[in-house]
């Protein structure tokens, strides 16, 4: 990243004092035309405070970790790995949410870098050129992004492409019978996330010569649910292969034994009652710690860490 401007480089551009410049940074009164001046510098040269320096002085060796509003367990549950790697190496763990856009993002990132961290961690959704582009203009920084494969940065995901595979394979042997499976996807799941997990299952599918036919479901509309077992007993189905955990549960729970189900994600209620006949299981706390180390690393040797999750079938 650039190096920063000053409080007296922005207070030349905008034509304004350096003490008009700690009040706007302080809440003090400044008049609207005078913000807008200063905030047109500011915008111009991403300037963003260093609340760090007014506590302590050097870096904070804390992990941040962006994630954003309203998000799932898969995050918080891979954070609360991050944070047990981290309280044994005596570093605390930071967690920032923030809105979905690229704008947001950019700007929660720009506020934790006022801390002058040394490690982020990032939780972003669908694969975003114009964030992680900024991301690679940090320097000095260990930057991790979780569920992307990122040239140029530090990256993990899960191989949900393999997992899918072997769940269906191991779902075609135990229900020992040709009939179709149907591959039931889930809206919410962004595009790129559910393509590695069809593309997985139909590789197993045509693998062993077993039917396959592929619906999309929004398990938040109840209207969309009914339909979709509507389609089930019409269409005979028995096998479904759940590309979510939520419709899992969905499914176990409307459709009680009458169908074959398989399962994803970490521990739930469910791996005790056994309903499904295979799960792809995902130790979310375990690839915190894997960031973690990553994290170590990178701030050690400064080469870019690259690792894919095997998945567990069970």
């Amino acid at each position: 990243m650039k190096k920063q401007i000053s409080y007296k480089d922005i207070s030349e551009m905008a034509g304004v004092s350096i003490s008009t410049i700690s009040r706007y940074y302080n809440n003090g009164y400044v008049s609207k035309k005078t913000k807008e001046k200063i905030e047109s510098v500011v915008k111009q040269h991403r300037y963003y405070p260093n609340h760090g320096a007014r506590m302590i002085r050097g870096k904070d060796h804390s992990v941040f970790v962006i994630m954003p509003e309203w998000e799932q367990n898969v995050s918080l549950a891979i954070t609360s790995g991050i944070v047990q790697a981290c309280k044994k190496n005596g570093r605390r763990v930071n967690t920032t949410y923030t809105g979905v856009s690229t704008e947001e993002y950019i700007e929660t990132i720009r506020y934790i870098l006022s801390w002058r961290p040394t490690s982020i961690v990032v939780f972003v959704a669908n694969y975003d050129i114009k964030l992680f582009d900024f991301l690679k203009d940090i320097d000095d920084v260990s930057i991790v992004v979780f569920g992307h494969e990122v040239p140029g940065l530090n990256w993990i995901k899960v191989d949900e492409k393999k997992g899918f595979e072997e769940v269906t394979l191991k779902f075609i042997r135990e229900v020992q019978d040709k009939s179709k499976i149907l591959f039931l996807a889930d809206k919410k799941i962004n595009s790129q996330q559910m393509q590695e997990r069809y593309e997985g299952f139909v590789k197993s599918c045509e693998a062993s010569n077993v039917e396959y036919i592929r619906k999309e479901v929004n398990t938040k509309d109840g209207n969309d649910l009914n339909s979709i077992i509507r389609f089930i007993r019409a269409e005979g189905i028995s096998n479904v292969v759940c590309s979510s955990h939520e419709i899992y549960i969905v499914l176990a729970n409307l459709a009680g034994n009458s169908l074959r189900l398989t399962d994803i994600g970490y521990k739930s209620i469910y791996d005790y009652i056994k309903h499904y006949k295979a799960k792809v299981f995902i130790d979310y706390p375990l690839i915190g710690v894997e960031i973690e180390k990553m994290i170590l690393l990178n701030n050690v040797d400064g080469i870019t860490q690259e690792k894919k999750i095997k998945a567990r079938i069970i």
